[in-house]
């Protein structure tokens, strides 16, 4: 079930960053990819759009085969880069939300299962 926006989970970094870190995503199952290198390439076979990820967007790709928080994504981000914690959440959510605006992410909310 797909409902969260761009705007909306944009507006959440600044209003209520724990409800955003407990925000649950994972890939979307029907999608397929294969790794090249360090690198991910996506195809939406319904679509005919393909995506290509760097090596910080095949780690997030990765993690994301099983549902995870967008904290435990950031908490894995900052372990693994060199980046602030704000830097971190910021790219996250964005990268986050251009895969979910080409329907390859499914979002829920750790409290509605």
């Amino acid at each position: 079930m797909k409902f969260y926006t761009m705007i909306l989970i944009i507006s959440m970094i600044t209003l209520n960053t724990p409800y955003l870190e407990g925000l649950i995503v994972k890939r979307n199952p029907e999608l397929l990819f294969t790794g090249l290198d360090e690198e991910t390439v996506i195809l939406d076979i319904e679509s005919g759009f393909y995506n290509s990820l760097n090596e910080v967007g095949t780690t997030i790709w990765n993690l994301l085969e099983q549902s995870t928080s967008i904290g435990t994504l950031k908490n894995h981000i900052l372990q693994t880069y060199e980046i602030t914690e704000t830097q971190c959440l910021e790219d996250l959510i964005f990268f986050l939300n251009q895969l979910n605006s080409q329907n390859l992410l499914v979002f829920h909310h750790a409290a509605t299962g």
